[in-house]
């Protein structure tokens, strides 16, 4: 098992439960479920790990999820421009910007 799944175990689907991280005005992210601090990349870990998860401002409560991980993958795809390899195919980003985000109307938007 994952180290950081704590004894959780998967669903049927293979993902663990809801991991709930709130983002401080500083920027530092907190995992509730680990009590501890995470970084971007030990939040991405989580992901590919199974586990989902939910970020939320600290002092609004608004889910930021959706910023955050935007931001884990610009975070990436600037590290494979140093030579590492990309997580995110440059086929699947353009896909997002040509069809827009599953759910809005839209494509994405200036």
């Amino acid at each position: 098992m994952c180290s950081g799944s704590k004894g959780r175990q998967p669903d049927r689907h293979g993902i663990f439960d809801m991991r709930h991280v709130k983002r401080y005005s500083n920027r530092k992210l907190y995992d509730q479920d680990d009590r501890g601090y995470t970084t971007l990349r030990g939040l991405a870990e989580k992901i590919r790990r199974g586990d989902e998860v939910i970020v939320v401002d600290h002092v609004t409560g608004a889910d930021i999820t959706s910023q955050t991980l935007t931001q884990i993958i610009s975070s990436e795809a600037a590290a494979a421009e140093e030579g590492k390899s990309s997580p995110v195919s440059v086929e699947v980003l353009a896909r997002v910007i040509r069809d827009g985000i599953p759910g809005s109307d839209q494509g994405v938007r200036e």
